[in-house]
Parts: structure tokens; sequence; C-alpha cells
């Protein structure tokens, strides 16, 4: 194990124990766990030789054993807990719960057309695109927010030692939310965005309820028939 990680792998220990202490009422197991990995780290910190190697070693192991279990932490104490209601939200955006519709909230692009097609074909197509093109942005807007709110001082060191994690669930939805909150160059509330953003935002929801509208006549022109 690389110094770089050893080093990841020690404050990642730390901010766990931060936050088993932090609520004063917490368990009689969190406080244990909390002292018995602060007793580690030190113990791995201020030995030398063969000795240090052993007791970083189970130092290591220890935290990397309850990271992997940190969505089992008590309430008040799992690292990305504020979250757990977007996580929620985006299973539910994908029916098979796979999370293939939310990553490709990312990266989906038009298909290309590759001959041309009948008109009411073409009609319909072009409404799927439409409408995908304006609830993409404005979907990636409404997870943009709900990242700003949920997110806390602590978020960035969760995701910096988060060693071996990348793919985990938790970790890389966190990173795209992040990565949708970039996007719109939020710094710290929606009234100090760019005019020129939230214009941009206003016109894919007038053409989204233009698009509505439209399917709502032809719906209703359907039915009186």
């Amino acid at each position: 194990m690389s110094s770089k990680t050893q080093r990841h792998v020690i404050n990642l220990g730390k901010e766990i124990v931060q936050e088993l202490e932090l609520e004063p009422g917490v368990d009689t197991l969190s406080k244990w766990m909390a002292y018995y990995i602060s007793e580690q780290i030190v113990f791995a910190e201020n030995s030398t030789g063969e000795e240090k190697e052993e007791a970083q070693k189970k130092c290591f192991d220890t935290i990397l054993k309850l990271w992997e279990r940190r969505a089992h932490l008590p309430d008040g104490s799992r690292p990305f807990e504020d979250f757990e209601q977007v996580f929620h939200v985006l299973k539910k955006i994908d029916p098979e719960n796979n999370m293939t519709s939310f990553y490709q909230l990312q990266d989906f692009n038009k298909v290309e057309e590759e001959e041309e097609l009948e008109s009411e074909v073409e009609f319909w197509i072009n409404k799927v695109e439409s409408i995908n093109d304006s609830a993409k942005i404005l979907l990636r807007f409404c997870l943009a927010q709900a990242f700003y709110n949920a997110k806390n001082k602590n978020i960035q060191n969760w995701l910096k030692n988060s060693i071996g994690s990348e793919n985990k669930y938790d970790i890389k939805s966190v990173k795209i939310l992040e990565r949708f909150y970039e996007e719109f160059d939020q710094q710290e509330a929606v009234g100090n965005k760019e005019q020129k953003e939230l214009k941009s935002l206003l016109g894919d929801i007038e053409v989204l309820l233009e698009n509505i509208q439209e399917l709502r006549r032809g719906i209703k022109a359907e039915l009186g028939s």
C-alpha cells in the first residue's frame, strides 16, 4: 500500500471516528467502534519496524471493513446519510432500479437519423427528442439543487478518502450529483446564478410546456372524436 493510500485510509478512519463521536447520545456500540479505531490509529502511527507494519495492517483492515459497512452505521453517523432521500429518488427514475436512466442523463445524445422518416413518424420522433432534451436538463437542475441542499462540509473528505469505492452506488451517485451541481455553476444558492443560465432554464420549461400543451390538445381531440 502506497504512502498516499495509507494517508487516505488513516484520514478515512479519523473521519469515521469523528462521525461516530458526533452525537452525545450515540449508542454504546458506536462509542466502542470509535474508541477501537482511534486506539488502532494511535498505535499504528506511533509504532516502529515490524510492529508498525503489523499495527498498520490491522488498522487499515479494520477501517476498510467498517467503511464497507458504512450504510449500516447508526443514524447520525452514516457518511452519506443526508443523501439517502436523493438516492431513493434516483432509483425511482429507472423502473428496473439499475440506475441506467440516471446515468444516461449525463451523456445521452440524440440518435442520428440514417434515413428520411415518414412525416407522422418524424413528428413523434421530434417530440421524443424535444421532450427528452428539456426534461433531461430540468432533471439535472433539480438533482443539482438536491445536491446543494444535501451536501455538508465533510462531503469532500468522504469522497477524497473513499479508497477503492469509486464504483460503489453511493460514491458514484454523489460524484454525478456533484458534476450536475458544477454544471450549473452554483456558488451558494440559486439566486447567485447568472441571469443567462436562469433564462436558459426558463426556455427549457417553455419548450416542455409547449409540447405538453400540444399533446394535451391532441389527446382531447381524440377523446372528442
